[in-house]
């Protein structure tokens, strides 16, 4: 039997580099450039396009990460008439489109969603309301009686409604006039005795006018006739008008 303590014995490799398959390993530090080795670091590394960095964090939130520079997620102040974000907005704050600009959407002092039903509807606050009221007396079977508001004359003034009652059957012509004639007719009404009628533009810049200031009446006059054949009647009209 041959004894094997006769044999040479084996060189072992006791250092990896003597092999020539491993590098040296390297001190790990921030903008390494790219290794053309391997490195034996077992520390986590970023690539920032040129540079390998070690990846920051702590021992309490663990890897730290920009959240600030994600693109399309940039925090901006609110504010009315912000413009209209090319990137998507980290606000969670409702915002209304004025069809140019972004804006905070209002809030009654209780909390409650504020609506601005008056101008969102395309009819708005009237501008020196003003209501007249005008009658007349035993106007005569078959004849006439002018009603009319204040002078208007040097403004210009739009006609909201008119109302029109008489103790007979009557009708009545509304309409514009200047210097104490007729410029426009806006409508010519008919009524039953004791009963009210009321005319009323579909909008009051229909009856707009700009009432030029005359020596004679100008402004809106509703002519109202007795169409009883016997009775005097006494008549009525309210005009209801702005600026």
């Amino acid at each position: 039997m041959a004894d094997l303590r006769s044999r040479t014995p084996v060189k072992l490799i006791n250092n990896a580099t003597d092999s020539g398959l491993v590098p040296d390993s390297a001190v790990l530090a921030d903008n390494m450039s790219n290794p053309t080795t391997t490195l034996m670091g077992a520390m986590a590394m970023l690539y920032d396009g040129a540079t390998w960095d070690r990846a920051p964090g702590d021992s309490t939130n663990g890897m730290d990460v920009d959240v600030i520079r994600v693109a399309g997620s940039g925090a901006t102040a609110l504010a009315d008439a912000t413009a209209n974000p090319s990137l998507a907005s980290m606000a969670g704050f409702l915002m209304g489109f004025n069809g140019t600009t972004w804006d905070r959407v209002r809030t009654a002092n209780t909390g409650r969603l504020q609506v601005d039903v008056v101008t969102g509807g395309g009819a708005d606050v009237p501008t020196t309301p003003t209501l007249d009221t005008a009658t007349s007396a035993s106007v005569a079977a078959g004849s006439s009686a002018n009603l009319d508001t204040a002078d208007l004359g040097g403004s210009t003034r739009k006609l909201w409604q008119c109302t029109v009652c008489a103790s007979v059957p009557w009708k009545a012509v509304i309409g514009q006039f200047e210097n104490g004639a007729s410029v426009k007719t806006l409508v010519t009404l008919f009524g039953r005795a004791g009963e009210a009628t009321a005319y009323r533009a579909s909008h009051r810049d229909f009856t707009s006018r700009a009432f030029a200031a005359n020596a004679g009446f100008d402004g809106f006059r509703a002519v109202v006739t007795n169409l009883d054949n016997s009775q005097a009647a006494d008549v009525y009209a309210s005009f209801e008008y702005s600026a």
